[in-house]
C-alpha cells in the first residue's frame, strides 16, 4: 500500500536544517530543550504521524530516506502530546534503497550461519597531529572506548594508538566478524573514495613538523573487501560525520558507511554529526555489551535502542539531549545478530 503526502520539498528541508542545527549545537548555552522538543514534534507531525496507525512495536522500521531525510536523526522524533521519543518504542534501521535492503538482509542470512564466535578487530585512535588537522581535536576516549569493548568477545584484537596501523588493519579486515573504528574521519567532498581514517600518529622528539599519521581510504577498505571471502557481519564507525557526506544528485548520500554496504557487509553503525567523545564510549560500550551479554543477545538494531536509552533514562539533563546519543544510526538489512 502507497501512501502520498503533498507537502512542499523546501518547507520539510527547511524544518530538518534548523532541527539538525539545533541538536548538533548540543553543547552550546544557548541549547534550549523545549524549543528542540516542539521541532521533534512538529516533524514527528509531518513524518511519522501519517503512518503511525502501521507501526508495530514488535517489528522493525526501515526508512529509506532521500535527499534532506538522509541527515535526519528519526529516532529523536517526539509524538505531540507525549514526552517520548520514536526510538523508545520502536527500533530503526536506514537504507539506500529496498533493493539493497533485500540485499543486505540475504547477505546478513548467510554470514549468520557461518559464525557463532565473533571475532572483534577493535580500533581506538587519540592521539592527533593537531598541527596538521588544525581542525580537529583530538578524541580522548577513543582509546579506552576499544579497550573497553574488547572484554565482551572472545579473542578480540585491539589495535590502540600506536598499533593502528593501515597495514595492520587491511591485513585484519576480512578475517574479523565486527570491525569497531574510534578515530577522526576526513571527508573529501570532490573524491569520496579518497575519505580517510585518521589512524596511528607517532609524534617526533624533534617537534609534530616531522610526525607521521597513518591514514585509511575509503577505496582501500573498499579493494580489500573486494578481494573476496570476507567474513565481517558488522562495522561500528565510532567516528564523526561517518554515516553521510553530502548529496549528490540521484546519488543519494555517499560516505564510508555506504563503502562498507557496497563491500557486502550488512550491517553498518555510522554516525551523523560530531560525536562527543565521553558520552560515544558510554554509549559504545553499552552498545556491544547488550549485542553479547545474556542468554538473549541482542541484535544490532536492538542493542543500539537500548544503550540510546540507557543515557536518555540516566535523568542526567546534559546526557539527556538527543546531540549526545542520538548521533548513531543502523544502515543495513534485516539481521538477528
Amino acid at each position: 500500500m502507497a501512501l502520498f503526502i503533498d507537502i512542499p520539498e523546501s518547507e520539510v528541508t527547511a524544518k530538518v536544517n534548523a532541527y539538525k542545527k539545533h541538536i548538533a549545537d548540543y553543547k552550546n548555552s544557548s541549547y534550549s530543550p523545549g524549543h528542540v522538543r516542539s521541532e521533534a514534534e512538529s516533524l514527528h507531525k509531518i513524518l511519522i504521524s501519517p503512518v503511525e496507525k502501521y507501526l508495530d512495536p514488535q517489528m522493525q522500521i526501515c526508512i529509506v530516506p532521500d535527499k534532506i531525510l538522509n541527515y535526519l536523526p528519526f529516532s529523536t522524533l517526539v509524538k505531540p502530546g507525549q514526552d517520548k521519543y520514536l526510538i523508545e518504542d520502536h527500533s530503526i534501521t536506514f537504507m539506500p534503497s529496498s533493493t539493497v535492503y533485500l540485499h543486505c538482509t540475504s547477505r546478513a542470512t548467510e554470514l549468520m550461519a557461518q559464525s557463532v564466535n565473533e571475532r572483534l578487530m577493535s580500533i581506538g585512535v587519540s592521539t592527533l597531529d593537531t598541527q596538521k588537522y588544525k581542525q580537529l581535536l583530538p578524541l580522548p576516549n577513543a582509546d579506552e572506548e576499544a579497550r573497553k569493548i574488547s572484554k565482551y568477545y572472545v579473542n578480540p584484537l585491539e589495535l590502540v594508538n600506536r598499533d593502528a596501523t593501515r597495514q595492520r588493519i587491511l591485513s585484519q579486515l576480512r578475517k574479523s566478524d565486527v570491525v569497531h573504528i574510534a578515530s577522526h574521519y576526513l571527508v573529501d567532498e570532490m573524491s569520496p573514495m579518497k575519505s580517510q581514517l585518521l589512524l596511528t600518529h607517532e609524534f617526533s622528539q624533534h617537534g609534530s613538523s616531522n610526525s607521521v599519521t597513518d591514514t585509511l581510504q575509503a577505496d582501500e577498505i573498499y579493494s580489500e573487501y573486494k578481494r573476496g571471502g570476507s567474513k565481517t557481519r558488522l562495522a561500528v564507525l565510532s567516528a564523526c560525520d561517518s554515516g553521510i557526506e553530502r548529496y549528490f544528485s540521484g546519488e543519494g548520500m555517499i560516505g564510508m558507511s555506504r563503502i562498507f554496504i557496497a563491500s557486502n557487509i550488512p550491517l553498518v553503525v555510522a554516525s551523523l554529526w560530531k560525536v562527543d567523545s565521553h558520552a560515544t564510549e558510554t554509549l559504545m560500550v553499552n552498545f556491544h555489551k547488550h549485542r553479547r551479554q545474556g542468554q538473549q543477545k541482542m541484535a544490532t538494531v536492538d542493542a543500539l535502542r537500548r544503550a540510546q536509552r540507557d543515557l536518555i533514562e540516566t535523568g542526567d539533563e546534559k546526557y539527556g539531549r538527543p546531540g549526545y546519543w542520538a548521533g548513531f544510526m543502523v544502515i543495513g538489512g534485516y539481521a538477528s545478530f
